[in-house]
C-alpha cells in the first residue's frame, strides 16, 4: 500500500496519481504538485476532502467508495469540473451549490437534490436515434422484469447494448439473473462482453458475485473482453495512466479471484504478460491475483511470475508486500530447475530489506527440496 507521500512532494510532472484501494485515511494538503490535474482516491477509507483546497490545478476527483460526509471543503475549489462521490455516506450536496460540473456522481438517494441545485452543466442538445431508443426500451424490460418479451428479442447486438445501459445504472441480483438467464444462443456471451464496466461500485460486487459462479463457462467471452478492451484508445487519450488497463480488466481480474482454478490458466498469463506497461492498476491486480494464482496448478506462469520481480524497481519506494508474494506463487508453482533461474534472476546480494530476502531464501529452499 502507497504512503510515503514526502516521495511525491515537487513531482512536477505528476498528474494524473492513481490511488485506488490504499486504505488511505487521508491524502495531505500542501505537497507541491504544479500540474495535478486528476486525484484517484477510490475505495479507501478518506473522511476530510480539505486537502483539496491546497490543489487549485485539480479539475477532476475520484473520491467515490470512501467513508466522506461533507462536501463542504469543495466549495472553495472552483477548478472542479468532475467529481465522483458516490458510495459515500454524503449528508448533503449543498455545500456545492452554485458549482458547475461536466460529470458528477452521487448515490441515486441525491437525485432530487441534485437537480435542484443543478450542479451539471447543460448537455448540447441530443436528438435520440431509433438505435438508442430501441436500446433503452429493451433495457426498461430488463428493470421491469418482462422475462417474456425480453426473452423474445434474439438480436445479440441489441442484448449486448441494453444490457451495458443498464448495467451503468442500479440493479439488484435478481434482475441480474434474470436477464442473464436469456434462451438465446449466444444471448449470454453477448451480454457479458458489453456488460463488464459497471458504473456503482455495489453493483459491481454484485455482478462479480453473480460472474464467478458460472465458472468455466465464462473463460471465452472474459478472454474476449480482456483483449477488446486491452486494444481500445482510453476516451481521453491518457493510455500511459494504466497501462492500457480499463474498467473491464478489473471486473475479469476479480472474477479470477473468486473462480481461479487450472482452466484460467491463460487468463492470468494474460495479466502477468501486459508487465512491460506496468502502472500502479497493474501493481493492484497482481497483488489480488497472486493470492490466487497457486489454484491454476500451472508450472508455465513461473516464467513470467520471476520476471515480475524487476518492477519492484519501478514502484517508489519499493513495495516489499509484492515481492513476497511473488516468491510464494514461485514456490507453489515452480520445479526444482527453477531454483536456479530464480538464482541467476534476482540479485540478492543486493536486497536490503530482511523480509524480502528471507522470502528469497525460503523460496529456494522449498524449490530445492522438489524433485526433478
Amino acid at each position: 500500500m502507497f504512503s510515503d507521500f514526502d516521495a511525491l512532494n515537487g513531482f512536477k510532472a505528476l498528474k494524473y496519481p492513481f490511488l485506488w484501494h490504499n486504505k488511505l485515511e487521508a491524502f495531505p494538503a500542501g505537497l507541491y504538485l504544479p500540474q495535478l490535474a486528476s486525484l484517484y482516491l477510490s475505495d479507501n477509507r478518506i473522511t476530510d476532502l480539505g486537502f483539496a483546497r491546497s490543489y487549485p490545478t485539480l479539475a477532476n476527483l475520484h473520491a467515490d467508495n470512501n467513508q466522506i460526509t461533507d462536501l463542504s471543503p469543495l466549495a472553495t475549489c472552483p477548478g472542479l469540473t468532475e467529481l465522483h462521490v458516490n458510495d459515500n455516506p454524503v449528508a448533503s450536496l449543498a455545500p456545492l451549490a452554485g458549482m458547475r460540473f461536466s460529470r458528477f456522481y452521487a448515490d441515486a438517494r441525491h437525485n432530487e437534490e441534485k437537480g435542484a441545485l443543478q450542479l451539471l452543466l447543460p448537455e448540447l442538445p441530443h436528438v435520440q436515434d431509433a438505435e438508442q431508443v430501441e436500446r433503452w426500451r429493451v433495457a426498461d424490460l430488463m428493470r421491469a422484469h418482462d422475462w417474456a418479451q425480453l426473452y423474445a428479442i434474439t438480436d445479440l447486438a441489441l442484448l449486448g447494448e441494453a444490457f451495458a445501459s443498464l448495467v451503468h445504472g442500479h440493479y439488484d441480483e435478481d434482475t441480474l439473473r434474470g436477464v442473464l438467464a436469456h434462451p438465446a444462443p449466444g444471448a449470454f456471451d453477448a451480454m457479458v462482453a458489453q456488460g463488464l464496466s459497471p458504473h456503482y461500485a455495489t453493483e459491481a460486487e454484485l455482478m462479480v458475485n453473480v460472474l464467478s459462479g458460472f465458472g468455466e463457462r465464462l473463460i471465452p467471452v472474459l478472454t474476449q473482453c480482456f483483449h477488446t478492451a486491452l486494444a481500445r484508445p482510453w476516451y481521453r487519450g491518457n493510455d500511459f495512466s494504466a497501462g492500457k488497463m480499463k474498467l473491464e480488466h478489473a471486473m475479469v481480474m476479480r472474477i479470477l479471484v473468486k473462480a481461479a482454478s487450472p482452466a484460467h490458466t491463460n487468463l492470468f498469463l494474460a495479466y502477468f504478460n501486459e508487465r512491460e506497461r506496468f502502472s500502479e492498476m497493474h501493481l493492484y491486480y497482481y497483488k489480488k491475483l497472486l493470492d490466487v494464482v497457486g489454484k491454476t496448478q500451472a508450472p508455465q506462469l513461473v516464467e513470467p511470475l520471476i520476471d515480475l520481480l524487476r518492477l519492484d524497481k519501478h514502484i517508489i519506494g519499493g513495495d516489499a508486500a509484492f515481492m513476497k508474494k511473488i516468491f510464494k506463487a514461485i514456490a507453489q508453482l515452480g520445479s526444482k530447475a527453477d531454483a536456479a533461474v530464480l538464482a541467476s534472476r534476482f540479485n540478492a546480494a543486493a536486497e536490503a530489506r530482511p523480509d524480502v530476502q528471507q522470502a528469497y531464501e525460503a523460496t529456494l529452499a522449498r524449490l530445492e527440496k522438489k524433485k526433478a
